[in-house]
């Protein structure tokens, strides 16, 4: 996680020249923090920025979606090799490897963006269940057509 981390960090702009005016921040000479603000545990890595913090988030975005997409891979291939009578330990291998990673980074972001998630909801595109009281509503809707709750 340190690497992905110090990848993203070192992909940010060197120097203030190649940011854009309205992203600079005004250099003030301070001798302390303001006091709401907690300084960071010793030995600890400083707090990501906001830019860090927003490419962790779209990446960790990339990875749910990654996960949900080797999943029904995985499972449809399971099936078939099922359906034919087939064995590919393999093949099955190579995909839950991939899968595993995949969740193992996914995992280290929410940790990282202090959103971890316990429970994950794989969605079958276009079909969504509604999570208050379990109609089927299009995975679009963003109110459920029975009971009106907000689905999102």
């Amino acid at each position: 996680m340190a690497n992905l981390l110090q990848r993203i960090i070192r992909s940010e702009p060197a120097d203030a020249s190649q940011e854009s005016p309205a992203d600079a921040e005004p250099v003030t000479a301070t001798a302390e923090p303001p006091a709401e603000v907690a300084p960071p545990a010793e030995g600890s890595p400083p707090a990501p920025s906001w830019r860090v913090r927003g490419r962790l988030r779209r990446r960790a975005r990339h990875l749910r979606a990654a996960r949900e997409v080797a999943l029904r891979d995985l499972g449809g291939l399971v099936f078939d090799l099922h359906r034919f009578d087939r064995e590919r330990p393999d093949l099955v291998k190579a995909k839950l490897d991939s899968l595993g990673e995949i969740d193992r980074e996914r995992r280290e972001l929410e940790a990282v963006l202090g959103d971890p998630r316990e429970t994950d909801v794989l969605r079958v595109p276009g079909l969504a269940s509604c999570p208050s009281c379990g109609e089927l509503i299009p995975s679009h809707a963003r109110f459920c057509s029975s009971c009106g709750a907000e689905t999102r």
